[in-house]
């Protein structure tokens, strides 16, 4: 599944780019499609953490993202206040509700961005904790922009002139005492590409149950999760770019959801399950066959009578991700957070994983010496390895819904 993002550059008076705005996309083309506005900011964050990462869109530069209000009043997931501008989509309805969310977030340390600044009833409280205000120079004429500044006149934040089409522009929005600038001028939003994952819709159900619960089980929620690699995959990514502070890297589905925490894997969950569409056939195929295969390497472990089963489901799982997201292996894998152990086996097939997983993919390829000789070092009759596949089957069938 091909994923978008929209970016487009944000300059100072020098020409010098100082940040992007991030736009929703929906395919190559450069146009915004009519999507509600809460899905498309879902969309976008979702696919920006776990998808592209924010440090390869950013390239260390702050990016403004639009939000609505339901997701300002909802809370934000932890985003890093100096990576993320919070910009106010044009339109919404003020009241004491919206404004204390944004204080919220101002005391946070965040920035506020006002897009398509208009005076209206009730904005003041929004503009003296803002940052940016930005004025649409294709939407407003000059005097109108003149009686707008006329009406800021003491605000200690920034001006952007958006939508500026020509040099004149420019060079008057500089006089007028703009000091932030963006539009087709200086340059068209990019389109930003990459594989995504998408989940598979009986996990979404189960995970949207758990949403009437006061509390979660982190067992439970691991446990629906091993039925979904793309989930999974999301949220390692999302470890790596969000504001996670790591004592050592992750070894389970459950010490991935303990990082994250249950508070901020329900917000992030809520985008994920709400930015996504359905997965296509072929996709589908794939994600079952990374279910197999990590069934199949926890199944081993019984048989060899190690503490590692949680290990080597993961291991077997995050072995299919370079085929998912057609990135090289080695770079993919050396990326994530995840504990050396399994880094080791699923890239060099080393240790006690390495040779789990090994056996797996000798099995799977019918390569009778290679399963005849690993089945020997593990201690593992064929008769046990052949009824330990059956139910490693078995699982996935109940996992994937056949």
């Amino acid at each position: 599944m091909d994923v978008f993002i929209g970016r487009q550059p944000i300059l100072d008076k020098s020409g010098r780019i100082v940040a992007y705005e991030l736009l929703y996309r929906s395919g190559s083309k450069n146009e915004f499609l009519d999507i509600d506005s809460e899905k498309a900011t879902s969309y976008l964050i979702n696919h920006l953490f776990t998808s592209f990462g924010l440090s390869e869109v950013s390239n260390n530069r702050p990016v403004f993202i639009n939000f609505g209000k339901n997701m300002l009043l909802s809370g934000l997931p932890q985003f890093d206040p100096k990576a993320v501008v919070i910009e106010l989509l044009e339109g919404l309805k003020i009241d004491e509700g919206l404004i204390n969310a944004c204080r919220n977030l101002h005391r946070n340390g965040f920035k506020i961005a006002l897009d398509d600044f208009i005076l209206e009833e009730g904005i003041l409280p929004l503009v003296k904790i803002s940052s940016i205000i930005k004025i649409d120079w294709l939407r407003d004429s000059i005097e109108k922009i003149r009686e707008l500044l006329k009406a800021l006149k003491g605000y200690h934040g920034a001006l952007l002139a958006e939508k500026i089409e020509t040099h004149e522009q420019f060079e008057i929005s500089k006089e007028m005492g703009f000091s932030l600038f963006q539009g087709y001028f200086f340059a068209r939003p990019k389109i930003l590409k990459k594989k995504g994952l998408s989940s598979n819709e009986l996990t979404k159900m189960k995970l949207l149950r758990l949403f009437k619960r006061d509390e979660w089980d982190i067992k439970e929620i691991a446990k629906i999760l091993k039925s979904d690699v793309s989930i999974v995959g999301k949220l390692l990514n999302l470890i790596n770019s969000a504001k996670f502070s790591l004592q050592r890297n992750v070894a389970t589905i459950e010490e991935a959801i303990i990082i994250i925490g249950i508070s901020e894997l329900k917000k992030w969950l809520t985008i994920i399950l709400f930015s996504e569409t359905s997965s296509n056939i072929h996709y589908r195929e794939i994600l079952d066959i990374a279910i197999l295969r990590a069934c199949f390497c926890e199944e081993i472990t019984k048989l060899v009578n190690i503490n590692l089963k949680d290990r080597a489901y993961l291991t077997g799982l995050v072995s299919f991700f370079h085929i998912l997201l057609e990135r090289e292996l080695k770079r993919l894998i050396s990326d994530l957070p995840l504990e050396d152990s399994i880094k080791e086996a699923v890239l060099y097939e080393r240790g006690i994983l390495g040779k789990i997983f090994s056996l797996s993919k000798a099995y799977e390829r019918f390569d009778t010496n290679r399963v005849s000789s690993l089945s020997k070092d593990l201690g593992i009759s064929r008769k046990d390895l052949a009824t330990c596949y059956v139910k490693a089957v078995e699982r996935t069938n109940r996992y994937c819904n056949f």
